[in-house]
């Protein structure tokens, strides 16, 4: 019930903001109310991909009347395709005209899931140009050494800049509460912040044919199996044939320091629930990199 809770305080704080009216009855306001949503960072791992297609979800099923336009960064390796199978008609905006047409025409910007908040730049320039609502859904906020902030020249800027263009969102929701916490900790004075789920789990796309295929194959039974994602601190997307990004040496260094420390710790979750249940292991990834840090530090 929580989550359940905070997704339609999430609903319901957006259509105040995007229509501009006391009561949310998007039915009664006339013309098709238009919001920008910002998404769609990478599609390296399948949980930025689940970001845009569980947050179009949400907004189709609770704000039906509202025309959305995605605003991605990303959506390559077949993304693109999947989402418009998903949802027919769904308007794109990639070039710098396509952009410049929809800071004209949208109501509202919407700044979808990610680890920090990822497109600041973009919601400065919304709100510098168009003096336009915007809002910030499932989040992490985060200033520990190793944060996108903490690794500027200036940390302590940086960290006030983030806290200054959300003071200025009409919401900003944040998928975990720490976050939530060390938001309100250092000040951050938006009007509405709340814990609210990450938008891949709003996701509804499955291939039900090829999964129920595999689990028959693999033997594992509904219910009575345990998945496990090894990961490291850093994705070593420099690992990745054909992806983007070199070797990043220090990054490499941090994920070989604290390598047996973190999965050391999962490895023996993972003995103790064979020897103490009945239940099977899947070690599965979210990225390709995690197969081969499954394989040598789990499996």
């Amino acid at each position: 019930m929580p989550s359940i809770m905070h997704r339609r305080t999430f609903v319901h704080g957006l259509a105040c903001a995007s229509l501009g009216v006391p009561f949310c009855r998007s039915a009664s306001v006339r013309g098709r109310k238009k919001i920008l949503l910002r998404s769609s960072w990478q599609t390296k791992n399948i949980g930025d991909i689940a970001h845009t297609p569980g947050v179009l979800a949400l907004l189709q099923q609770y704000l039906p009347d509202v025309v959305v336009q995605l605003w991605p960064m990303d959506v390559g390796r077949g993304v693109e395709a999947m989402l418009r199978r998903r949802f027919p008609g769904l308007i794109l905006v990639k070039s710098d005209e396509e952009v410049r047409a929809a800071f004209r025409e949208c109501d509202f910007l919407l700044h979808g899931s990610g680890p920090y908040l990822v497109a600041e730049s973009d919601l400065v320039r919304w709100h510098r140009e168009t003096g336009k609502p915007f809002g910030v859904y499932g989040i992490t906020f985060s200033d520990d050494e190793f944060s996108p902030a903490a690794r500027q020249a200036d940390p302590k800027a940086a960290f006030d800049r983030t806290l200054a263009i959300m003071e200025k969102a009409s919401f900003v929701f944040f998928r975990d509460s720490v976050s939530l916490e060390l938001a309100s900790a250092r000040g951050c004075r938006c009007p509405v912040m709340a814990f609210g789920p990450d938008g891949a789990f709003g996701t509804d796309l499955r291939d039900d044919v090829r999964a129920e295929r595999y689990l028959e194959s693999e033997g594992l039974e509904p219910g009575r199996f345990l998945c496990c994602i090894p990961r490291f601190r850093f994705t070593p997307v420099w690992t990745l044939p054909g992806q983007s990004g070199t070797f990043n040496p220090s990054r490499h260094a941090r994920n070989e320091a604290m390598k047996e420390h973190d999965l050391g710790a999962l490895r023996n979750a993972l003995i103790a629930v064979l020897r103490e249940t009945d239940l099977k292991l899947l070690i599965c990834p979210e990225d390709e990199t995690q197969m081969a840090i499954g394989r040598d530090m789990l499996y």
